[in-house]
C-alpha cells in the first residue's frame, strides 16, 4: 500500500486502507496523515472522514475530531 500511494497519490481507497492498517496498530499519528490523504483525494468518502475522526480522538485533537464527525 506504500509502495502504490507514492505512485499513486490520488488512491483514495489505498490511503484509507493504509491509515486503517496504522490505525489499527496504534499508529494514530501516521493514521491521521493517511486518512487526510484520502480526504483530499475524495472529499466525498466518509468513510475515511469516519476513520479520521478516530484517530484524531485518540490523539486528543478535539477540534479536528469534530470537524470530520
Amino acid at each position: 500500500l506504500e509502495a502504490e500511494v507514492q505512485e499513486n497519490t490520488t488512491n483514495a481507497e489505498a490511503w484509507r486502507i493504509l491509515g486503517q492498517l496504522y490505525q489499527e496498530n496504534d499508529m494514530d499519528e501516521f493514521a491521521m496523515i493517511a486518512f487526510k490523504n484520502a480526504n483530499e483525494a475524495d472529499p466525498y468518502d466518509l468513510e475515511s472522514l469516519l476513520c479520521l475522526g478516530i484517530s484524531c480522538t485518540n490523539e486528543l485533537d478535539e477540534k479536528e475530531a469534530q470537524r470530520c464527525f
